[in-house]
């Protein structure tokens, strides 16, 4: 159904339109409190071929115009008069808007640092798997763990490190 159509309806008469009829928002014109906790926003919806003025009847804190459309689900025309010349106009008792919108991307959007999240993953999981050995661990013994792990081998300063305990104790475990 376009607008054409829905001006042919009868003023008054509601219709149920089943899963409803999408049409663009192209401006807000204004928006009042009809009773207390109910607001009307003032439309200008568009089928792309023509225009339509509609009163969105909306709660006290919903914006209509957070989607760039909206899909009316029950509806019905009224009389009005829009700069002194009668019209009609429809009135949008139930509707959705599309939630799905683009994300709005600015200079300041970051990607997540998954290497970061990773990195934290693996320290909660050897902290957790220390805490049920009942061992305690230093934070830098952590970090060098976590690098072990995420990288598969241990820095050149850590292998020294350990290759000098080992000549030291004769330990094969440096971590003792």
């Amino acid at each position: 159904m376009n607008i054409e159509q829905i001006k042919q309806i009868p003023i008054g008469q509601e219709n149920r339109f089943g899963g409803g009829i999408t049409l663009a928002i192209k401006t807000k014109k204004e928006c009042k409190e009809f009773k207390k906790n109910l607001w009307i926003h003032k439309v200008l919806l568009s089928d792309g071929a023509d225009d339509i003025l509609a009163d969105v009847n909306v709660g006290p804190r919903y914006n209509p115009l957070t989607s760039p459309d909206i899909t009316i689900i029950v509806a019905w025309l009224k009389d009005s008069d829009h700069l002194n010349k009668p019209i009609k106009m429809l009135y949008i008792d139930q509707f959705r808007i599309n939630s799905q919108t683009e994300p709005d991307f600015d200079a300041d959007w970051k990607a997540p640092d998954w290497d970061a999240i990773n990195r934290g993953k693996v320290r909660h999981g050897l902290v957790c798997a220390y805490i049920r050995a009942g061992k305690t661990i230093d934070k830098t013994e952590i970090g060098k763990l976590v690098e072990y792990i995420m990288n598969g081998q241990l820095s050149a300063e850590e292998k020294k490190r350990r290759e000098q305990i080992v000549r030291e104790t004769g330990e094969n475990d440096p971590r003792k």
